[in-house]
């Protein structure tokens, strides 16, 4: 029978080696060994060199030899270099479980009440322990005393109403006003609740919700999950191993709203987010040709060929990509300028926004080998190479490990040269030495230059960005009381967006006409008085019989905006790149052709209410 400390040292220990009889008994090891979990996940991405070993554990530990000794069974040695063994990657397969992720409660509701003292220390306290927040509205109401404003979730308003410390009069309740919003999302989510209670399992989900007709994605990634998109909200159906709570649970599954499950999660076929460069390069590490661009190919190769190049193409793409967040097998080959002057390199493509790599393509002696060194750099060679990467601002980046990150990310260091910068030997003294230490000296022994822009390539295919615009669709759904309030907050923002470039366009104009037709539309659905069956306000029904309700226009138009402000930002940086480069990059017109065709399409939605969802 286990004892009570057993059940303590439960889930803190790992098995590496199975119990066979009693004179082989069963090995365990700490599963929070701090600095072998780090040098573990630090060395998983593949084989590394020994050069590379050294550095990490120097890095990590403050006796590397003795730490070697003691750990040694964790990893193989072989020609090749060093990699995890079996029970290095039985370990670290037990350390990096899926984290679990934080809910947060719903807070939708508000409730105005006269207030003696809304200054109070102690009240406010009470209030935020609460999770209530408070705005005054002025400072003498109707009845005399300061007059206030709570927002936060029904349950947390009611206890503050009922406390003894708050208004100490539960009837109160009854002017709590929970937005229409609220009340559709709470419906949705328990529609969702009863679809999944009905499911046999997990799996099976999907099948319930086309019957309850919701549109989903399913993403089978590490932690798989449904993502629902219904009235303008997004919910997250996934198993309750992987959240502290959700909004609705059945079943051991969990339901809420994106906003609320924090997760990073993705549909990977669908979105290319990567989380790891591990889930771009797959198990093997290597790329498995999914580069889309032959030119970054034969930069990061590096001038070698067979597994060698492969091994050098996976170490710095995998920095690259942790550096850029950009899906590396979007990059095309139109996205670099070759250049077959390096001498005006960084007259030409200077500025922090730029890498230049710089490459040799013929063998030539090296002018600045220092004296007295004796190493095999007297000849800078030529093939091809990558000599070095640097910023247009002149220095060098490194391919380094962090031990926050875990991974290798390129960074610039600062340094005028040494030999961990990418590319060839930079040192500027010793016997090892090449001299190459500065931009000048790297541009003089390369043939040519090949340039990316960082900002381009970002925009292009950051694997951030479709979370960053999720999230500002989701900010930019205007919350509105009247057709008055909806055009002046739109039409501020359309200001906003109109003076980020110079040039007037058609397009301007129709998107302005678009906020006036959409406020006309609100404006007479408010006179009108009809309501939908979820007691939601109708302004029109499509030719199909589909019912428009407010959130549809507010959410219409917020859509709009977002692609007219996409569309500003190609037009203003295609002529900042007109004006760098002497003509436009074909990228940032093309993109602004493509966003003012959405444009066009969404405007043509709103005669008929086809925007209805």
């Amino acid at each position: 029978m286990n004892k009570f400390e057993d059940f303590l040292e439960e889930g803190k220990k790992i098995q590496i080696k199975r119990k066979y009889t009693e004179n082989h008994p069963a090995q365990t090891v700490g599963k929070t060994a701090s600095v072998r979990n780090e040098i573990l996940k630090a060395v998983k991405d593949g084989v590394i060199t020994e050069e590379e070993f050294t550095k990490i554990l120097s890095k990590l530990s403050t006796s590397p030899k003795r730490w070697r000794s003691t750990n040694s069974k964790y990893f193989f040695v072989s020609e090749e270099g060093i990699k995890l063994s079996k029970w290095g990657r039985r370990i670290l397969s037990e350390v990096e479980e899926a984290p679990k992720l934080k809910a947060f409660p719903i807070c939708e509701a508000t409730v105005t009440m006269d207030a003696m003292n809304p200054g109070d220390k102690t009240f406010l306290k009470f209030l935020k322990k609460n999770k209530v927040e408070i705005e005054i509205l002025t400072m003498k109401g109707p009845a005399g005393y300061p007059e206030v404003k709570m927002t936060g979730s029904r349950k947390d308003l009611e206890t503050v109403l009922s406390s003894e410390d708050g208004w100490d009069d539960p009837d109160l309740a009854e002017y709590i006003e929970e937005s229409i919003v609220t009340r559709v999302m709470v419906h949705h989510l328990d529609t969702l609740a009863e679809l999944v209670g009905n499911a046999k399992d997990f799996m099976s989900v999907g099948k319930e919700l086309k019957k309850g007709k919701y549109k989903y994605e399913f993403g089978s990634g590490m932690m798989p999950h449904y993502q629902v998109e219904a009235d303008g909200f997004t919910f997250m159906i996934i198993n309750k191993r992987y959240v502290d709570k959700g909004d609705r649970e059945v079943n051991g599954i969990a339901i809420g709203l994106l906003e609320n499950i924090k997760t990073e999660i993705t549909n990977m076929e669908n979105t290319f987010l990567h989380e790891s460069f591990e889930s771009f390069t797959g198990a093997n590490g290597f790329l498995n040709e999914k580069l889309g661009s032959q030119i970054l190919a034969s930069i990061l190769m590096g001038n070698k060929e067979g597994k060698y190049g492969k091994k050098n193409l996976s170490t710095l793409a995998g920095g690259f990509y942790q550096m850029t967040k950009v899906a590396l097998d979007k990059i095309q080959d139109e996205d670099f300028i070759v250049d077959n002057d390096p001498s005006r390199a960084f007259k030409n493509h200077g500025g922090s926004k730029n890498i230049i790599f710089f490459i040799s393509d013929n063998a030539k002696e090296n002018p600045y080998l220092p004296s007295g060194s004796y190493s095999n750099h007297q000849t800078v060679p030529g093939g091809g190479i990558l000599l070095a990467a640097m910023g247009g601002d002149r220095e060098f980046y490194t391919n380094d490990w962090s031990r926050y990150s875990r991974n290798r990310s390129w960074k610039k260091d600062g340094k005028k040269g040494s030999e961990d910068q990418i590319g060839v030997n930079k040192k500027y003294r010793g016997w090892d030495a090449s001299g190459l230490n500065n931009g000048k000296r790297i541009a003089e022994v390369s043939d040519r230059v090949i340039i990316v822009n960082l900002e381009l390539i970002r925009q292009k295919y950051s694997t951030e960005q479709l979370r960053d615009a999720r999230q500002s669709a989701k900010a930019g759904a205007i919350a509105f009381k009247s057709d008055k309030d909806f055009k002046s907050d739109n039409k501020n923002r359309y200001h906003k967006i109109l003076a980020t470039k110079a040039a007037s366009m058609p397009i301007d104009k129709m998107v302005q006409d678009a906020i006036d037709e959409l406020a006309n539309q609100i404006k007479d659905g408010l006179a009108s008085g009809k309501k939908t069956k979820y007691d939601e306000i109708l302004i029109g029904t499509t030719s199909k019989g589909r019912e428009a309700k407010l959130r549809d226009a507010s959410n219409h138009m917020s859509n709009i905006l977002d692609n007219y402000s996409r569309y500003c930002s190609h037009i203003r940086q295609g002529e900042e790149s007109e004006s760098r480069y002497g003509q436009s990059e074909s990228y940032y017109e093309r993109e602004s052709k493509n966003y003012a065709k959405e444009i066009k399409d969404q405007i043509a939605k709103i005669k008929g209410f086809d925007y209805a969802w």
